[in-house]
């Protein structure tokens, strides 16, 4: 039974496995295999969705383009996608599968931050290019713990607190934060990131408040943060724990006394969240579609092109979470390509030995320690209440915000040296 339900957890898009069974090996060769994991149930089933779509639309590009050329032969691009129920031991079996049995060569993946720590695990014993498509534990980038064919499209979970941190400090100069975060690997890695940054400040007053995974009501929690009466509510909830909470927050009139700021947001949590609740809250996010103001001709250029041509599929404008899953598919194909070949090895030091590629975040590079930076790390955006909204071309509840500054490149990153390169 239990093997059973294993084997429903993956799903191969389009007809490429009935092809296969139905032509034998010698079609295998026309084919490379990546499987695509993400949380499709549970708290983060909205975010895996979004993940699910974009690289299904990646998927469809490269093979409507003619696929992949590699060893005088064109390859058609199959995905096998698998839902990891948000749980490590799930992924890690799932992974085993794909690599020993299902002929995989990469892997994408990751709604939650312990499923990528999973993949490095099993990368170490099953090799396969992992492209992590979440934000990581510092720890996944260390020298010998980061396995030799692993990468990740976000960088750290650390990265974003200290980013977060640092703008509330450097920008909005409160005296007294109340950090809300999720009492799980991601929150952890928050913390370790923030409270690297406000040592650094001591005459800003702070403290930590968390609550568990899955939670539907936060109010005892957020009455305890409304009594610490601090001058920013920074909140660090993520899936649906982030709805809940800042939907909350507005209820409980959190907002009157103190500035609410998201250290962590994307589309698909915030048109989710009442636009009332959403009236001036400062989010931290890793993209917006609308990059007005910055001034990035190149970022402009690729950001359009790739909001147009997801909308012309979806009939909506593209998710944060998106970005990652759609450019680590294409990634994986220039690898190959640049390798000439579909070892992982070969193609992970393919990526190494030619860093450089644009996407709609501009410009990127890999780090050997795999970490991908960009030259804008985040951006900063007003949320806009029920007046300021405009239809536009997908409706008033996407208009939920205006992105008011970025984030440059390494700022916010460990140094190799700290991570023993």
């Amino acid at each position: 039974m239990k093997e059973k339900s294993k084997s429903l957890s993956c799903l191969v898009l389009s007809l490429g496995l009935l092809v296969l069974l139905v032509t034998g090996p010698a079609m295998a060769q026309d084919v490379l295999k990546i499987g695509v994991m993400y949380s499709m149930t549970g708290p983060l089933a909205s975010v895996a969705k979004v993940q699910k779509s974009a690289t299904e639309l990646a998927v469809k590009d490269v093979n409507e383009a003619g696929g992949i050329q590699v060893g005088g032969k064109k390859l058609r691009l199959e995905a096998v996608f698998c839902d990891d129920h948000a749980k490590a031991e799930t992924a890690t079996a799932l992974y085993e599968d794909l690599v020993k049995k299902q002929g995989v060569v990469a892997v994408i993946g990751g709604s939650l931050a312990h499923v990528p720590v999973a993949l490095n695990a099993g990368a170490k014993k099953d090799p396969a290019l992992i492209i992590a498509t979440c934000a990581v534990p510092d720890e996944f980038f260390k020298q010998g713990v980061k396995a030799p064919t692993v990468l990740s499209m976000m960088g750290g979970a650390s990265d974003i607190g200290r980013a977060g941190a640092s703008y509330l400090a450097e920008k909005m100069k409160p005296k007294k934060i109340a950090f809300f975060l999720p009492a799980y690997a991601f929150g952890n890695a928050l913390a370790s990131g923030l409270e690297s940054v406000m040592k650094k400040y001591p005459d800003v007053t702070y403290k930590i408040f968390w609550h568990p995974l899955g939670s539907s009501d936060m109010k005892r929690d957020l009455t305890a943060v409304r009594d610490y009466k601090p001058d920013v509510i920074a909140i660090g909830s993520w899936g649906n724990d982030c709805v809940n909470a800042f939907t909350q927050a507005f209820m409980m009139g959190l907002g009157k006394n103190s500035k609410l700021f998201s250290l962590w947001l994307v589309d698909s949590l915030a048109v989710a969240i009442p636009p009332e609740a959403m009236k001036g809250v400062v989010a931290q996010m890793f993209w917006y579609r609308d990059v007005t103001g910055v001034q990035d001709e190149a970022l402009a250029k690729e950001t359009n092109e790739f909001v147009s041509k997801y909308a012309k599929a979806y009939g909506e404008p593209p998710d944060p979470y998106g970005i990652p899953p759609y450019f680590a598919v294409k990634e994986i194909v220039r690898a190959a390509e640049l390798a000439q070949s579909t070892d992982p090895i070969k193609m992970y030091e393919a990526l190494m030995a030619n860093p450089v590629w644009i996407g709609a975040k501009g410009e990127a590079k890999w780090r050997q320690d795999g970490r991908c930076m960009y030259k804008h790390t985040g951006f900063i955006v007003e949320g806009k209440g029920p007046a300021e909204r405009k239809d536009g071309a997908f409706g008033s509840k996407y208009d939920f915000g205006k992105i008011v500054d970025a984030f440059p490149g390494e700022a916010f990153v460990p140094s190799l040296k700290e991570l023993g390169y």
